[in-house]
């Protein structure tokens, strides 16, 4: 199933979207204006992409802002992307990245940094069946962006309580911004 969405503004863009009659391929077209309280739709079937069109992000803008997860089937992923980019795959065609993780239908929510493409649109492509919710707070042509460098202390290397984990970025070299996501597992306590 294909779900999209316009927006005319930088205010909330998307809830959950995906019309329950609507077959694979079907792209429904939804606007949504500051003055229009967004709709709770039906969830999002899996293996799934809601589109959204961010006007503002036209010409492969960067969008900033807050990706939710609600009433999902089971655990799984959301992956976003530019749509005419298509999903982010390793060689054996497997998507290689997730941009929100859950495990409970509880509502979870995460950062949503996601480069448009030329059309300002964005895919959110979900691995159950799920509720998205999609808040858009920003855009941007001024984020230089990169492979993911990731840093993980888990195969065996957990960082001390009171300890400080130093991360080099090469590319923030001179005291850049650094945009990216922070991550805790296996815990020690509270």
């Amino acid at each position: 199933m294909f779900v999209a969405m316009r927006t005319q503004s930088l205010a909330r863009v998307a809830v959950a979207a995906a019309l329950a009659a609507a077959s694979v391929g079907v792209g429904v077209t939804r606007d949504i204006t500051n003055d229009e309280a967004p709709r709770v739709q039906a969830q999002v079937e899996a293996g799934s992409t809601l589109k959204v069109n961010v006007i503002n992000a036209v010409g492969g803008k960067t969008v900033l802002g807050q990706l939710t997860m609600d009433q999902a089937a089971g655990p799984g992923f959301f992956t976003a992307y530019g749509c005419a980019d298509g999903p982010p795959r390793d060689a054996s065609g497997n998507i290689n990245k997730s941009d929100l993780n859950f495990v409970t239908p509880a509502p979870v929510s995460n950062r949503l940094i996601v480069s448009a493409d030329n059309n300002g649109d964005i895919c959110i492509f979900t691995l159950v069946d799920a509720h998205i919710i999609v808040d858009v707070f920003a855009v941007t042509d001024a984020i230089s962006t990169f492979n993911n460098q990731r840093t993980d202390t888990r195969p065996g290397r957990r960082t001390a309580a009171g300890s400080t984990l130093r991360v080099q970025v090469p590319n923030a070299v001179g005291g850049k911004t650094v945009l990216g996501q922070l991550t805790m597992d296996q815990a020690a306590g509270p």
